[in-house]
Formats: structure tokens, C-alpha cells, sequence
């Protein structure tokens, strides 16, 4: 089931499946963004199977004009 990464160490742990796909990404900086932009509404979940990160997502929810 996945959970959502909420204490920095979570968060911290998906780095490198986060910069698979996105390699401009910076070690040193991925907390602190991560942090700014759940202000924003943005949510970072990962899925571990033996206690490794295998997945991760970020996502946010939101209404808009074009989606509604």
C-alpha cells in the first residue's frame, strides 16, 4: 500500500527514484522543494516492498477552468 513520505528521512529515501526521471534534480536540494511545494497542496507517495523504496509519485490535487 502506498504511503504518503512525510517525516524529511521518507522524503529524503525517495530521491533516487524520484531522479530516474527527473535527473536535474539535486540531492541537496530535494527535501527542502519537496517541503515548499506541499505548502502548495503537493504530496510525494511512495511504495516500499522490504523496507526499499521501489516507486514513487508526487501529485496535487486541484480545480481549475479547463479540468474543472
Amino acid at each position: 500500500m502506498p504511503q504518503c513520505a512525510i517525516p524529511d528521512t521518507e522524503i529524503e529515501a525517495c530521491f533516487e527514484i524520484m531522479a530516474e526521471l527527473r535527473p536535474h534534480l539535486k540531492r541537496h536540494d530535494f527535501v527542502s522543494s519537496v517541503l515548499e511545494m506541499e505548502a502548495e497542496g503537493f504530496r510525494l507517495i511512495y511504495l516500499a516492498i522490504e523496507n526499499k523504496i521501489v516507486a514513487a509519485a508526487g501529485y496535487r490535487i486541484s480545480t481549475n477552468f479547463f479540468y474543472g
